[in-house]
């Protein structure tokens, strides 16, 4: 595939590599001259001609001097070494669909440059340049989406799982190439094709509108094939409605069966009723009347009902649900089928609109469907179907390590992007070893799937004194190593590391894992600097040979005191590799038990046939086992519908009660302010006789006193005998509070 060209700074930095690599072929000439006998010497004139490189430059180098790429590196953030790791990193991440930005390609760097407790930081560009010196590993792209659940669903472990099924399935009952079924549902929209087009328009414009339908309006098509390339029974259209239009049978052209639902997808009563027509048509005869058949399908929770397995387990028919969220690479007619259905279904669509200029209805759809259908299901697109998805022929091999290199982030074992030293990985199984020892609840051992044999085939560096290794248990964790195997010194050599371990800031990784929460954190790793050996040690090695006995005896002791400075750096840079090691497998070993964690708790709540599907593996859905986790689930659902239509009601008598009360409040409320209009009335003609007398004025009456509420079986029944028009005159807004301050005011 063609690549953009170089840019300028890529091309200087390839112009000096070239112009390098000719200074240094100079430069053995040289030294190679050398030795050559001094009857036919060659001066540097002459070899850097012949080089092609200049004079100065080379006399230059030969006199120890260093060159414009070694000096470039002298002031690089990054060593060479480290660059190399960091250009590893993002490799990985981006194989894993995880690539990192410019933003967070600094933000990675000035990770690794604060925890060498510096206080630089790199320069904007850093990330820029940094791709122009490695653009033959890296590179910018547009990204494309894919969804976290996608990505992290197929790993090689369930992946082998679901094969080793499908394999034992198909053998057990000896199921024949023509009795393998794939039923798939898809939905589609009326009024959007689902793909661009390039177009034709004007010079000067950005982009070019497009007129077309933009309804929303779905329908979901049914399709069920069989593995010898043919249909297995009639595609199935459900139209999102509620009436049947008659006008639908008349523009049938393809024979399709038509359903109408309000949410325009498959339910379980309908998916029971295509179970029954698929197998009515699939049926076995004569001889082949006992065979087995087996349907793979998506695991919605309609094609999972217990009716339908039952069914199913009824009449021979082995059904099998794919990994959760793979269905992009294990859903044949996703893959080859209904893709090019939708795209040839959008070119008929846009067709019907310009020759019509009518929107895309229900029966214009039944008109275009035939033609996209018959071309995009054909019998090799069928067969393709089941190839690439491994179903027929039976080939685990069609899940390349590129399709599971997204999940690898959620994969404990490989879950820091480099690859560990074999020192950690060697060592990590006797950290596990720690969480069994006397002292703490022993850890319940669940069956777990096989580990890899690439770990079980490891070589292992022979020692003089070696020793017989002990045995790696397999537990759900991964690899751990069996303490009652162990030899003496090995079991006291692990004993005194969990000692210092529990008293170090990292002790609860040797608790059990139950006792873990996101609470405990890991010491943050501190990274030293390798310390650099010396320009002198290096200019030894430019030094001409003396001829003098005393010359000789000086660069002896020369030679050896950089011996031993270089023995101390690499002494030093062995120590610092050691403990960054460690640090790295501390971190490895505590993000896996809190990983194990979060998913014990993400799956407390789940219901049985979930706990059967977030294991990520394909399931035998007509196996006894999830049939009775089905069963199960379906009984709790009807205990909880039970639960909700108790709630309801309770719900809607509390209600009766709050309207009874308000209402009947509001009738005491209505007779109090009569009474207390009465006695005002009273009062203030009592006021105005005793004016017209000339004597003392009597005191205004207190406002009458509020009702105490009643027992709610009087409440409830006085409501029930009140008249919708006793009910009209007690509704107001007021509450008793404002009741009795408006009768104070009066």
């Amino acid at each position: 595939m063609a690549r953009k060209p170089l840019s300028l700074a890529q091309r200087k930095h390839k112009s000096s590599s070239t112009k390098e690599a000719k200074i240094c072929a100079a430069l053995q000439d040289f030294f190679d001259a050398q030795s050559i006998a001094r009857g036919q010497p060659r001066t540097i004139r002459e070899i850097a001609q012949a080089r092609g490189v200049d004079r100065v430059t080379l006399w230059r180098r030969i006199h120890g001097g260093r060159s414009i790429l070694e000096f470039n590196k002298g002031k690089q953030t990054f060593s060479p070494a480290e660059e190399a790791v960091l250009v590893e990193f993002v490799r990985t991440l981006a194989l894993r669909q995880l690539p990192l930005t410019h933003e967070l390609l600094h933000a990675k760097a000035n990770s690794i440059l604060a925890l060498r407790h510096s206080s630089i930081t790199v320069a904007k560009c850093w990330s820029y340049r940094f791709l122009d010196r490695h653009h033959g590993e890296l590179s910018m792209y547009w990204s494309s989406g894919m969804d976290n659940k996608h990505g992290h669903a197929l790993d090689p472990r369930n992946a082998k799982d679901y094969f080793d099924m499908l394999t034992e399935i198909c053998k057990k009952n000896n199921i024949k190439t023509k009795f393998k079924f794939v039923m798939d549902e898809s939905p589609i929209m009326l009024g959007r094709s689902g793909s661009r087009q390039r177009v034709i328009g004007p010079v000067g414009q950005k982009r070019q509108p497009c007129l077309q339908d933009d309804s929303r309006d779905s329908l979901s098509l049914v399709v069920a094939v069989c593995a010898d390339g043919s249909l297995a029974m009639r595609p199935t259209v459900i139209f999102q409605g509620k009436n049947f239009m008659k006008k639908w049978n008349e523009h049938n052209h393809s024979n399709v069966t038509i359903d109408v639902l309000p949410n325009g997808y498959m339910d379980e009563e309908l998916n029971l009723a295509w179970m029954k027509d698929f197998e009515r048509d699939t049926r076995p005869s004569g001889t082949e009347a006992n065979e087995w058949r087996l349907l793979a399908v998506d695991n919605f929770s309609s094609h999972l009902s217990l009716a339908v397995l039952d069914l199913a387990r009824e009449h021979r028919i082995e059904m099998i649900g794919y990994i959760p969220h793979s269905t992009h690479l294990l859903q044949g007619l996703d893959i080859t089928c209904f893709g090019t259905f939708k795209t040839l279904y959008g070119e008929a669509r846009q067709k019907y609109e310009h020759e019509t200029g009518l929107q895309m209805m229900k029966e214009a759809f039944l008109d275009i469907l035939k033609e996209p259908f018959d071309h995009a299901f054909t019998a090799a697109a069928i067969k393709a179907a089941f190839r690439v998805t491994g179903i027929e022929p039976l080939n685990s091999e069609v899940i390349t390590p590129a399709m599971t290199a997204p999940s690898a982030e959620c994969s404990a074992a490989v879950a820091f992007p480099l690859e560990l030293p074999s020192p950690v990985r060697a060592v990590l199984p006797y950290f596990r070893a720690l969480q069994e020892q006397p002292g703490d609840p022993p850890e319940p051992r669940t069956p777990s799937p096989p580990i890899s044999e690439s770990i079980l085939t490891e070589p292992v560096t022979p020692t003089r004194n070696s020793q017989p290794q002990p045995s790696l248990v397999l537990t759900p964790h991964g690899t751990r190593a069996d303490i009652q195997q162990m030899t003496p010194r090995t079991k006291q050599h692990t004993l005194e590391a969990r000692k210092s371990l529990r008293s170090s800031s990292a002790g609860f990784l040797t608790k059990p894992s139950e006792n873990l929460s996101s609470q405990c954190r890991l010491p943050q790793p501190c990274i030293a600097n390798v310390p650099q050996p010396s320009d002198n040690s290096q200019q030894l090695l430019y030094e001409p040979t003396p001829t003098l006995v005393k010359e000789l005896q000086v660069q002896n002791t020369k030679l050896r005191e950089a011996l031993l400075e270089a023995k101390g750096h690499i002494d030093a840079a062995g120590r610092i590799i050691e403990a960054q090691n460690v640090t790295m497998a501390l971190q490895a070993i505590g993000y896996e038990e809190q990983r194990t964690k979060i998913g014990v708790k993400e799956t407390r709540m789940r219901s049985n046939r979930e706990k059967l599907l977030v294991t990520k593996t394909g399931r035998h859905l007509t196996g006894d086992e999830f049939r009775a986790a089905a069963a199960e689930d379906t009984a709790a659902r009807e205990t909880r519908k039970s639960q909700a239509v108790e709630r309801k009601k309770a719900k809607q008598a509390k209600a009766l009660l709050k309207r009874a009360r308000d209402n009947w409040r509001a009738k005491e409320v209505a007779e109090r302010k009569v009474q207390r209009a009465a006695d005002l009335k009273e009062w203030k003609q009592r006021c105005e006789a005793c004016k017209a007398k000339r004597m003392k004025q009597p005191k205004m009456p207190r406002a009458p006193k509020r009702a105490a509420t009643p027992e709610e079986p009087r409440i409830q029944a006085a409501d029930t005998n009140r008249s919708e028009g006793d009910k009209e005159e007690g509704e107001d807004g007021s509450s008793s509070e404002d009741d009795d301050v408006a009768l104070d005011d009066d």
